[in-house]
């Protein structure tokens, strides 16, 4: 295997331990692996998502806390497709948890740039009708 080959193998696989991380709510994982500079790009349209907009790594690591707080059973994530190139990995993926609202069942498309074996930017892509709606029960619950 030569350095490049090891470097994109080392990248896919950190790339699903941060989804492993992020259903565990590991916030430790976070703060060995992902780069002091991280950034956070949720590109949905700030009116289907209050998720949307770029973060910071300390607003991440909150945001991903936030979350873990309302499914106390975690978040399972399962990979559906994995595609790496040099420093990027392209992952979709699928998630189910269980909210005081019910289930929460979403798909994905995380994009991942790395730079010496840290993660730089996670880019998470989801279904933003779902998400919508979702947040909609979530309201209606704490009315």
């Amino acid at each position: 295997m030569t350095g490049d080959q090891f470097r994109v193998e080392s990248n896919k696989r950190l790339a699903l331990e941060f989804l492993k991380a992020m259903g565990a709510g590991d916030t430790q994982w976070f703060e060995r692996y992902l780069a002091p500079d991280f950034t956070w790009i949720n590109p949905q349209n700030p009116q289907y998502s209050p998720l949307s907009g770029a973060h910071n790594r300390a607003k991440f690591i909150e945001l991903a806390r936030g979350l873990l707080g309302r499914m106390p059973k975690g978040l399972r994530v399962e990979l559906r497709g994995i595609t790496a190139e040099g420093d990027r990995v392209a992952v979709e993926a699928e998630s189910f948890g269980q909210t005081a609202v019910g289930e929460y069942n979403n798909r994905y498309h995380f994009l991942f740039e790395f730079r010496d074996g840290a993660i730089v930017v996670g880019k998470e892509y989801a279904d933003s009708a779902y998400m919508q709606a979702f947040a909609e029960r979530m309201r209606g619950a704490a009315s």
